[in-house]
């Protein structure tokens, strides 16, 4: 199974908790607003090690920006 990350980008205040729990899978990018947002560095994932990985940094999220969406094969 693999999943696509999706992430609110208008509702992302750069907490930086996604990195945190992922660093390989998400990175915060500085675009000049009051906060910076999330960038990810890898849209889909597909081994366990990743999925688990892209999920802890969803349940770390304070807003709840980021969501994992399956992907069909």
């Amino acid at each position: 199974m693999r999943y696509r990350i999706c992430v609110d980008k208008e509702l992302c205040q750069g907490h930086s908790m996604c990195v945190a729990e992922a660093p390989g899978l998400f990175g915060v990018s500085d675009q000049g607003q009051i906060y910076d947002t999330v960038e990810l560095l890898v849209a889909t994932v597909a081994g366990e090690k990743e999925i688990a990985s892209a999920r802890a940094a969803a349940r770390a999220c304070p807003n709840g920006v980021i969501s994992l969406v399956p992907v069909d094969d």
